[in-house]
């Protein structure tokens, strides 16, 4: 479907409004899509296989066996966020709250040597 300037312009509004509400919207799907391959499928029944799609147990799994992945990446030995020497296995309690809710580097170091010295 050609989008004209206006429908262009009110789709960016309600992708930019997703992002500030905390929806991830870079992986968006249309019709479209399905349609590419499967032409005597109608706009309803395309949309009705990405619901089924999109909201099946299997793909919600590897959303979150990805989210699990990217999150030890992110936290790993090898990167530390901002330099921290912190392995990950402390960021699994105390140090992801502490990140969560705004410490610092140097209150996260401190947590982590009082930790050892405890």
């Amino acid at each position: 479907m050609e989008l004209n300037e206006k429908q262009r312009a009110i789709r960016d509004e309600a992708i930019k409004l997703l992002e500030e509400m905390g929806y991830a919207s870079m992986g968006m799907w249309q019709v479209e899509d399905v349609q590419r391959e499967h032409k005597f499928v109608s706009d309803d029944e395309a949309m009705q296989i990405l619901e089924d799609v999109l909201c099946s147990d299997y793909i919600t799994e590897m959303v979150f066996q990805q989210i699990d992945i990217a999150v030890k990446e992110m936290y790993s030995d090898e990167k530390t966020d901002a330099g921290l020497d912190i392995p990950y296995q402390m960021y699994e309690d105390e140090i992801v709250r502490m990140k969560m809710e705004g410490a610092t580097k140097e209150e996260i170091q401190k947590r982590q040597q009082d930790e050892d010295k405890g």
